[in-house]
């Protein structure tokens, strides 16, 4: 990693550039110093940005509430599955090529439900141990056929 800027302390995000790729990156001195590469496109563990992925939607009825999600393609990913356990039901999956379109159809669902929709999280990290609640919105404020329908077409614009 080479530094952009100027050390922000150990459990901030620093911005860097990968030696490896030259992408920008930020981690955290701290999580460098345990062990992490600092830069998810070249890290050979974790989520892949440039390995076929699966964008999710689920709900949880007891919680009220939606959550889009991406994992890994590959039969080593039981990220669906964590959340099934844990009351989740799979409302729709979709196959995208590259991790990294999985990311952007995400942030684009969120960018949506929050910024227009004015839909918050809905859920708290205690309710949901296995992760992912920042990506959670109560099923009161969204329409699930409206978000597939968005997902869909982001998909194709990837």
């Amino acid at each position: 990693m080479t530094p952009l800027e100027p050390y922000p302390g150990g459990h901030e995000p620093w911005r860097c550039q990968c030696q490896t790729c030259d992408q920008e990156v930020t981690p955290r001195y701290s999580s460098i110093q345990q062990g992490g590469g600092g830069c998810a496109s070249c890290a050979n563990y974790g989520f892949d940005p440039v390995a076929p992925a699966v964008v999710y939607l689920i709900t949880h009825q007891h919680l009220s509430a939606a959550k889009i999600g991406i994992t890994g393609a590959d039969s080593q990913s039981d990220r669906i599955e964590q959340h099934e356990r844990e009351g989740w039901v799979v409302v729709d999956t979709w196959d995208v090529a590259y991790g990294r379109q999985a990311e952007e159809i995400e942030t684009g669902i969120l960018r949506w439900w929050r910024e227009e929709l004015d839909a918050p999280q809905a859920v708290t990290a205690e309710l949901m141990p296995q992760g992912g609640y920042t990506e959670t919105v109560s099923l009161n404020k969204i329409s699930l056929e409206e978000t597939a329908r968005r997902v869909w077409r982001l998909a194709a614009q990837s």
